[in-house]
């Protein structure tokens, strides 16, 4: 387990321009800002010379949600996982730029701590099928319910 105080400590994040900008560290230090010890660091990698990738996650104690944060070409998603490898994707819920800026990664995060102890909608995607978690259970969804979901703001 990785020690998010300490680390954030530790780390120079090199906001001086846009080449040397660590967006992996600065999404750390914010959510350790933001959410202290209620939210675990599990995971780190960091492949930035290959497209700007890197892999974050964590794991918010008290709903006992995962949060996996993947970056690469400029962009960054933010995926909600339960054990059961159920998830949602925090743009899903509300709509946000995520493109990898400073701006855009604190406003992410803004919306991630006013969502993510409300109800959300959990999905299980199968090859061929996606399904709406309800309570334990899965629903398989319709094609007409598929093309339905709207992204941001639902």
């Amino acid at each position: 387990m990785l020690d998010l105080v300490s680390l954030k400590k530790q780390r120079d994040y090199g906001m001086q321009s846009d080449k040397n900008k660590k967006y992996d560290e600065f999404f750390i230090h914010q959510m350790a800002n933001v959410f202290g010890d209620t939210m675990e660091l599990i995971e780190t990698e960091n492949k930035s010379s290959f497209h700007g990738w890197f892999f974050i996650k964590f794991l918010y104690r008290p709903t006992k949600v995962y949060i996996l944060i993947e970056s690469e070409y400029g962009l960054f998603t933010v995926r909600l996982e339960e054990e059961d490898g159920s998830f949602s994707f925090l743009k899903r819920i509300k709509s946000f730029d995520n493109q990898v800026s400073v701006k855009n990664i604190e406003n992410a995060i803004c919306i991630l701590k006013e969502t993510i102890d409300r109800p959300i909608t959990f999905y299980k995607a199968t090859p061929n099928a996606l399904f709406r978690k309800e309570g334990n259970a899965f629903i398989q969804l319709s094609w007409d319910e598929i093309k339905s979901l709207n992204t941001g703001d639902g």
